[in-house]
């Protein structure tokens, strides 16, 4: 038999602590896909369409995109960098936190009709943060140019997660989301900023983990550009406040039994 001393007890908690902090998901699928007015969906696999899909220095995911599309009037010009913290590599940038980005979105609107785009990115196996219950949470910006002058554009962005880890599934997500308006009058360029966290938090029920998926839902005007615009979809977990106070008091606590001890 082991016997354990407290400071044993106290190194073996600490190891298992650091082992499930560190412990990296398996490969995943990732993917891109785009649709224009509702049209099929054009989708690029990180894993299988080699040249738009890297493995950056940094160990992130990448996916690069460029498209074009005949439209009333001229040609919709769209590219975007694609990325995910799920990586294969082993470490991130992100502290373990997964995350989803669309960014560098560039679109070009050279015909003459309004056109609405919609942009997904999916990943699977997410196997942090830890512990539960998770909480999504997107950001979104982008700067408008219309020649027009007129109302340029909408952007939407929402976050989901399927905890049964189905790629582009969705049974939690951030509602509508939040959509950034570019209204006439803002001048002939404008940029906007949005900011949303679910209120309720959710429960990985998958053995190999969440998926992650980022929605944009973008509507531009003719004539009009999107230029660097971007969302961002993540998983985080806030630390429980009782757990913050206990950590706080926990110097005041052993410092009142030192003075104690001493004035005996």
């Amino acid at each position: 038999m082991v016997r354990f001393g407290n400071r044993g007890w106290l190194a073996l908690l600490l190891g298992g602590l650091l082992t499930l902090s560190s412990a990296r998901p398996a490969s995943a699928s990732f993917q891109f896909r785009i649709s224009v007015d509702g049209g099929s969906f054009q989708t690029v696999d990180w894993a299988t369409d080699a040249g738009s899909a890297t493995d950056s220095a940094t160990g992130a995911k990448q996916i690069s995109y460029t498209g074009s599309f005949s439209v009333t009037g001229g040609t919709l010009n769209i590219s975007a960098i694609i990325s995910t913290s799920n990586n294969t590599s082993g470490a991130d940038d992100y502290g373990n936190i997964a995350r989803i980005e669309i960014g560098g979105l560039q679109i070009n609107n050279g015909g003459s009709s309004d056109h609405t785009i919609v942009l997904q990115a999916s990943d699977q196996g997410f196997t942090f943060p830890s512990p539960p219950p998770l909480y999504i949470h997107t950001t979104e910006s982008a700067t408008v140019t219309n020649t027009k002058g007129k109302n340029a554009a909408t952007v939407n962005v929402v976050g989901s997660v399927d905890t049964g880890n189905a790629l582009f599934g969705d049974n939690f997500d951030t509602g509508s989301g939040q959509t950034l308006t570019f209204k006439a009058g803002q001048g002939l360029s404008s940029s906007v900023a949005g900011d949303l966290t679910t209120n309720s938090g959710f429960t990985p029920t998958d053995s190999s983990g969440y998926s992650l998926t980022n929605t944009m839902t973008i509507h531009v005007s003719n004539r009009t550009n999107v230029n660097s615009a971007g969302s961002t979809v993540e998983v985080i977990t806030p630390a429980p406040a009782g757990f913050l106070l206990a950590c706080t008091g926990v110097p005041l606590l052993g410092a009142f039994h030192w003075l104690r001890r001493r004035k005996k």
